[in-house]
């Protein structure tokens, strides 16, 4: 009887080549399944987008100066920006000057001042809107940018004036004639009390505003008191340009003189008095201060005031009430002005303590926000 025997395996190539493609099949399948789900979760997480857009900002016209679009790069519209955990979360504004954002009436924040008088009365004057976007009282006027004799019509901030005088706030005690913008004089009436109770005693406000026809008189008569001096000190060998016949080296007065032109005469008052059409003043937003109980050389204007206890004060303080020094001594070649420690301009505490912060006078201010097109 023969012995059972084992059935023989099956090994021929066909068959080991048809197992060898399965299992292939099989892994390359699992990864693309793999990867499918990968690409699945990458999707889910939604990270940042690092591509941005180029946009072209708006011709922008703050202080009444209009500047040419400006290309600036804006994140993606789908874009959401994420700060690191350590940083606050702070509101950032990248959208154009001529869009309005939701209305605030909140002053801004971080100001580093105790008021020692009550504010409830002054803070709307001071501070109109707390808001950034407004404009309203940055009219620039210079040599660069004159406005004509009717310009009170022009701009709605320049039609709202009232006597120092009508102002019970405060009692102005020189020329009751002058004039200054209602919101502006309300909000001096506030500096002015606030220096009083700080021991700053009886400023007071002896220019503010001058119409076109006021300012051409001034701007003449300046001219016509203008000659090209020469010292009567050969040896001191110096001349000037200006209304002054006294030498400003050694300091004897002369009487010698040499022709100057009315170019010449134009161009040294433009330093210190502006051309009509030209000045702050007519805006009705600018106030010469002075300080009565001062001697009798420091009730005038005269540089010297800057060092003066009152002169100092208003500098480092009138920010916190809307105002700025106008012409500061380290600006003389971007306003075209001298140093003027008297001169200030209302614009509100919003833009007057952005200013102060970034050291900027209302050229340098005015051409940031135009260059820019929106806040950052």
């Amino acid at each position: 009887m023969s012995k059972a025997r084992r059935k023989k395996k099956n090994n021929s190539p066909l068959v080991i080549v048809s197992a060898a493609a399965l299992i292939a099949l099989t892994v390359a399948l699992a990864v693309i399944m793999v990867i499918v789900a990968a690409y699945d979760k990458s999707s889910d997480q939604s990270p940042e987008d690092s591509t941005s857009t180029s946009a072209s900002v708006p011709a922008t016209t703050v202080g009444g100066v209009t500047t040419p679009a400006v290309p600036h790069t804006t994140p993606s519209a789908t874009t959401e920006s994420k700060a690191p955990e350590t940083t606050p979360n702070t509101p950032v504004t990248s959208a154009p000057i001529t869009e309005q954002p939701p209305e605030t009436t909140m002053p801004p924040q971080g100001i580093d001042y105790e008021y020692h008088i009550d504010m409830d009365e002054f803070e709307q004057y001071i501070d109109p809107t707390g808001d950034l976007w407004d404009d309203a009282y940055l009219l620039l006027v210079n040599a660069g940018n004159s406005i004509g004799k009717d310009a009170e019509s022009g701009f709605a901030a320049l039609k709202k004036r009232t006597l120092l005088s009508d102002c019970k706030d405060y009692t102005f005690r020189h020329k009751p004639s002058i004039y200054l913008n209602n919101t502006a004089l309300k909000a001096l009436s506030a500096m002015f009390l606030e220096a009083e109770a700080q021991g700053i005693t009886t400023l007071d406000a002896t220019s503010a505003y001058r119409d076109y026809a006021y300012q051409a008189k001034l701007f003449n008569n300046n001219c016509n008191k203008t000659k090209h001096w020469v010292c009567k000190d050969d040896s001191c060998n110096v001349d000037w340009i200006g209304k002054s016949s006294t030498c400003p080296i050694c300091g004897l007065t002369t009487s010698k003189t040499i022709p100057i032109t009315r170019e010449e005469q134009e161009a040294n008052v433009a330093t210190y008095s502006c051309a009509p059409g030209t000045s702050d003043h007519q805006t009705g937003l600018a106030v010469d201060i002075v300080q009565r109980s001062l001697p009798e050389r420091f009730d005038s204007l005269i540089q010297e005031f800057g060092e003066t206890e009152a002169g100092k004060w208003l500098a480092a303080n009138a920010h916190y009430f809307g105002f700025v020094l106008r012409f500061p001594e380290d600006k003389q070649e971007i306003t075209g002005i001298i140093y003027e420690p008297w001169h200030f301009r209302y614009v509100g505490r919003t833009h007057a303590m952005a200013m102060h912060e970034k050291g900027m006078c209302l050229e340098e201010y005015v051409a940031y926000l135009n260059g820019i097109g929106y806040f950052d």
